[in-house]
């Protein structure tokens, strides 16, 4: 998909105007911009900024050490986060939040929990897209104030979404990051 316009207006320079080229599934950071002409070629694509500069390192145990290696971004990774909290009635809250992935399977389930407490199931409303963000939320009833601790996690066919600790375990660069957020608030 080629998209020449955002929001109505011609697409700015900024967001890789006047022609960027848009794959559902993939990572933004990786999808051509700025384009001219078109050209097909047999394999991947590996021009200055995706063999240089939006690759993925990431380490693996061997016996003699760890090895890292780099490869070109891929699909996107299941992954959520708490993204806002608003009052609802009885003095509870409700926690809202995006799940998203390659669209490659149906996002199965979200969770959240509240300050380590064990993860409770939340509510996914109807995918608009395949490959859309899938919206959540979760009635938080009766929180008590001070600061707490909210974390949500996707599944998937593919699985759970990892902790922050295993998704960076071994990974040298931030691109593909898939990790839980921790969101802190204050009540």
């Amino acid at each position: 998909m080629l998209a020449d316009t955002m929001n109505g207006e011609p697409l700015p320079p900024e967001h890789g105007g006047p022609l960027r080229l848009i794959v559902p599934g993939f990572y933004g950071v990786s999808q051509v911009k700025w384009v001219e002409r078109i050209e097909v070629w047999p394999s991947r694509f590996a021009g200055w900024f995706q063999a240089k500069d939006y690759v993925t390192v990431r380490g693996t145990e061997t016996p003699s050490g760890i090895l890292h290696t780099a490869s070109a971004i891929g699909r996107m990774r299941l992954k959520s986060i708490v993204t806002r909290i608003e009052g609802a009635a009885g003095g509870g809250l409700t926690v809202h939040g995006l799940a998203w992935n390659d669209g490659a399977s149906e996002i199965a389930g979200i969770e959240v929990s509240v300050d380590g407490n064990p993860f409770e199931q939340a509510d996914l409303l109807p995918a608009e897209h395949r490959f859309g963000f899938r919206r959540f939320r979760l009635d938080w009833r009766a929180p008590m104030p001070g600061e707490h601790r909210l974390v949500s996690r996707a599944r998937d066919a593919g699985g759970v979404q990892p902790t922050e600790e295993e998704a960076s375990r071994y990974k040298a660069t931030p691109w593909e990051n898939n990790g839980q957020v921790v969101r802190r608030i204050r009540i």
